[in-house]
């Protein structure tokens, strides 16, 4: 009984450790916002011979249970977003927005949609 704990016991921990390293650089929590301004266009840098351009936002977004954050991302293409479009966004705690989706209105939680209104 005491090699399968001694076995087992390493295998566990590492495999904690490994759970609790990935969560933190890779895992996101969801917030949600609504794009009520002209994000202000940036120039990002150069590109297959051309000046790379994209739109730049800084928007208070909500979680589910209503908990703000303002967050700081970029539009996908040189193309200003759709105004008063609602975005679900997947902000890591310690690289800021990873990634972000246009939804719609009915797909908000409502504390956030309260915060949005």
């Amino acid at each position: 009984m005491k090699k399968i704990i001694f076995t087992a016991l390493p295998f566990l921990l590492a495999s904690g450790g490994i759970f609790y390293w990935y969560h933190d650089n890779y895992g996101t929590n969801d917030y949600y916002t609504k794009i009520n301004q002209a994000g202000t266009r940036t120039y990002i840098g150069e590109g297959a011979g051309h000046k790379v351009y994209k739109y730049r936002y800084k928007l208070a977004s909500f979680n589910a249970y209503g908990e703000e954050l303002d967050i700081d991302f970029n539009s996908r293409k040189d193309h200003p977003m759709k105004k008063d479009a609602y975005l679900i966004v997947h902000v890591n705690h310690k690289k800021g927005v990873m990634g972000w989706e246009e939804i719609a209105k009915s797909q908000l939680p409502k504390k956030a949609e309260n915060h949005l209104n």
